[in-house]
């Protein structure tokens, strides 16, 4: 079973996010009760960096707002939370459903308007 060590809530208190250790001493980082995911692996190979410092740059850039959530909702109620690669492409959503493009503390993500 993963090993929670770190958890991080978004300042609104929508969500938050998990660092877990697996048996094998890998790590993730995810949305509490939600799919979406990233390997440390995947992350130290596009920092450059150890697996234990990637996860905390990738953090650090969440936190700060240089990372896109996509929040999909169906009627109302969360389904899905992910990072957003790709804001500015709109996927349709289903009747009922609605896409909220955010950073993590709360503002809203305006096309083009990527932090850096």
């Amino acid at each position: 079973m993963d090993q929670i060590i770190e958890t991080h809530e978004s300042p609104d208190g929508l969500f938050r996010l998990l660092v877990t250790r697996g048996e094998i001493g890998n790590l993730t980082i995810g949305f509490e009760d939600f799919q979406w995911h990233t390997h440390g692996s995947f992350q130290a190979d596009i920092y450059g960096v150890s697996e234990e410092e990637a996860v905390q740059s990738f953090i650090a850039d969440l936190v700060s707002g240089k990372y896109v959530i996509a929040v999909y909702r169906r009627d109302n109620a969360i389904w899905q939370l992910q990072i957003d690669d790709c804001p500015d492409i709109q996927v349709p959503c289903e009747p009922g459903e609605t896409l909220e493009l955010r950073y993590w503390d709360g503002l809203p993500y305006r096309s083009g308007s990527i932090r850096t």
